[in-house]
């Protein structure tokens, strides 16, 4: 008996989700932050930071309420944020997570350098946007995949935020905050692998112009501004990069109503590339004082001791005991996560085994009833006697003599020459 084609596709789907489930937890435990290479080292000073752009500001007379700042160390992957709740017009910033949205076809096979897009090739499409700011070229990629509100859906998928922190004019306006597009930044150099062709192009983009003002550092900077005058009444100046110090960092600045933007946003790059710069010497000592640290014993759990040698309680009362640790909310809900992804799991293996289960039971059960319809219609069937050949006699023909002819009547002429018959 063959499955039917329909039960078998999905005995085979369940089969695949019965494999990849109990992976899910491991995957969906990697945190945003917990990408770089050594995830447990904690060297980053967040109030040295916060002194840099405070001092900054006040240097400058500028209004802190129209500054925000994202920064990231990528050795740890510690991140911190000044006024990362504000939401400010992006302009270009957007082009760096559309630009990944097709580099990620093009790393899965869907796309090439050559495919067109709308009447023009990817790669040249990819260049001009990134590299030359384009407009046309970006909403071109855009109405290929749906328009502006559906790539902006998409976009989230390179943060960690929730879709409820997200306000509405990100959807209408394409309004970015630096917690938002620092998340973009750190998928984008993490995973730089998902999306070929991006940073190579970020590479090239306004030398001499924003954090490339401060070339004379002699660092590689990968960057994408963005400015746009809101009619006369706000002026967003925004800029986001990646810049090669020895220990690479992460840098999204946004800014409304600043003077003098662009030398801002350089200063600002110069001041936290020399801060990041001299925490080489604090991450190696963290690293050597994690090599030296003990790995903590297993724990084990005491003999039950009865009798003269049972321990006493401690007559303070329970008020005196230990205070029992508990675990981090954020570990309880990976714990939980993980639970609900093995019950699930579970629950998908028990279906495959009941799948199979009927299967097997529906092919054995319709192979005795082929079984039985065979013995059914040999009971009904009477057996075909051999003919036997028997000799028939002659026919027995009888002979009867043939009648004699009546005889003919004689003829007489008439008067005209004929003739008449005498009676």
């Amino acid at each position: 008996m063959r499955f039917p084609v329909c039960l078998k596709k999905v005995l085979t789907v369940f089969l695949a989700l019965a494999l990849l489930l109990p992976l899910a937890p491991q995957a969906l435990a990697l945190d945003h932050d917990q990408r770089a290479a050594e995830p447990g080292l904690n060297v980053v000073d967040e109030a040295a930071l916060q002194g840099i752009v405070d001092g900054l500001i006040q240097e400058r007379q500028l209004n802190a309420d129209n500054i925000s700042v994202g920064y990231c160390y990528t050795a740890t992957g510690e991140t911190w944020y000044y006024r990362p709740d504000d939401w400010y017009y992006a302009a270009s910033l957007y082009k760096v997570p559309l630009s990944m949205l097709f580099a990620e076809k093009e790393k899965a096979g869907e796309l090439t350098q050559e495919s067109d897009i709308n009447g023009v090739t990817l790669g040249y499409a990819e260049e001009v946007v990134l590299v030359n700011s384009n407009n046309d070229y970006a909403h071109v990629m855009m109405n290929y995949l749906g328009g502006d509100k559906t790539s902006r859906e998409l976009y989230q998928g390179y943060s960690s935020m929730p879709s409820e922190d997200f306000i509405q004019d990100y959807y209408d306006y394409a309004y970015f905050s630096v917690r938002f597009m620092t998340d973009v930044m750190k998928t984008l150099y993490y995973e730089q692998d998902r999306f070929p062709h991006i940073i190579d192009l970020l590479k090239q983009a306004q030398p001499g112009e924003w954090f490339r003002k401060n070339e004379d550092q002699g660092y590689e900077i990968a960057q994408k501004y963005g400015s746009y005058n809101e009619y006369n009444r706000n002026l967003y100046n925004n800029t986001c990069g990646i810049v090669y110090t020895p220990q690479p960092f992460l840098l999204v600045v946004l800014s409304r109503n600043i003077g003098d933007a662009q030398q801002f946003i350089a200063d600002l790059e110069r001041k936290i590339a020399d801060y990041t710069v001299g925490l080489d010497g604090a991450l190696e000592q963290a690293r050597q004082q994690a090599a030296l640290a003990p790995e903590p014993p297993a724990e084990t759990e005491a003999p039950v001791q009865t009798g003269e040698n049972a321990p006493v309680e401690d007559p303070a009362g329970p008020d005196q005991a230990e205070p029992v640790q508990t675990p981090a909310p954020e570990e309880q809900e990976k714990s939980g996560l993980g639970r609900i992804l093995l019950i699930a799991a579970a629950a998908v293996v028990l279906v495959v085994l009941i799948l199979v289960a009927v299967l097997l039971l529906l092919r054995r059960r319709r192979a005795s009833e082929d079984d039985w319809e065979d013995d059914w219609d040999d009971e009904d069937e009477e057996p075909e006697e051999e003919p036997v050949y028997r000799p028939q006699p002659a026919p027995q023909v009888e002979w009867e003599p043939e009648p004699e002819p009546a005889p003919k009547p004689a003829k007489t002429r008439t008067r005209r020459g004929g003739y008449t018959p005498k009676h």
